[in-house]
């Protein structure tokens, strides 16, 4: 019968699957393949969204305090506040020092690269009121650069540093393994996997506004039997 992954196994796929692909990027030589800037920026951005949404299936508020805190002890800038908001997820909350109006600079990271990424792999770029732009920077696994090596050096300081270009539009720099290592360190330190919180995984169908309480609407409504007719009928081999 199939069910949903466990919270354990979910934060295990995301974490081995960027590590795999990372250092065998980064061990590989040739240097006319893809380095793989984007899909990295992609897949740290899930395991943030990974660990707010496992945070949000904590009624008292105190797993996200935590995971906040221990990020924020890492790497303070990501909470650098914003001069205003930026779009905010619906049904979890990002980390936060306490202000949770979206006008942080983690939330804007989310925003512009996890939305661009998922949607049309790239990066949002944000027109700013005086009409220049604000954009993200991303690097790859470089040669050489497994994550081990990075765990040996000394931080990065270009990570979340920003420059301005020449059309005096304004780049922030964004090293997707640093940005991974981050969010898993505040995952183990602030314990998140071991508080057997569960996770509020998504499904099909769901309640839809616009439709009658307690009605999905039109989508997958279908049983298994209609569902195997179109499957057979349309060629579809059954193992």
């Amino acid at each position: 019968m199939v069910s949903n992954l466990t919270a354990a196994k979910l934060h295990l796929f995301i974490t081995s699957d960027f590590k795999g692909a990372w250092d065998s990027i980064a061990a590989n030589k040739n240097t006319r393949i893809g380095r793989g800037n984007f899909m990295f920026g992609r897949q740290a951005m899930n395991l943030l969204e990974f660990a707010a949404r496992l945070c949000s299936g904590d009624v008292t508020g105190k797993a996200l305090t935590a995971f906040s805190r221990e990020l924020k002890k890492i790497e303070p800038k990501y909470f650098t506040a914003l001069p205003s908001p930026c779009p905010a997820p619906s049904d979890f909350i990002l980390p936060h020092d306490g202000n949770a109006d979206g006008n942080l600079l983690l939330w804007a990271l989310f925003d512009l690269m996890r939305h661009g990424l998922a949607h049309q792999y790239q990066q949002i770029i944000a027109t700013l009121t005086d009409g220049k732009r604000f954009y993200i920077q991303l690097t790859g696994a470089e040669i050489g650069r497994s994550l081990s090596t990075v765990r040996r050096k000394q931080r990065p300081d270009v990570h979340l540093a920003y420059f301005v270009d020449s059309d005096g539009d304004i780049g922030l720099k964004v090293l997707p393994d640093i940005l991974f290592i981050d969010f898993e360190k505040a995952i183990k330190k602030s314990g998140l996997l071991a508080s057997q919180i569960s996770f509020n995984h998504l499904s099909r169908p769901r309640t839809h506004s616009r439709f009658r309480s307690g009605a999905s609407g039109p989508y997958y409504n279908f049983n298994s039997a209609s569902l195997q007719r179109s499957l057979a009928s349309a060629g579809h081999r059954r193992l």
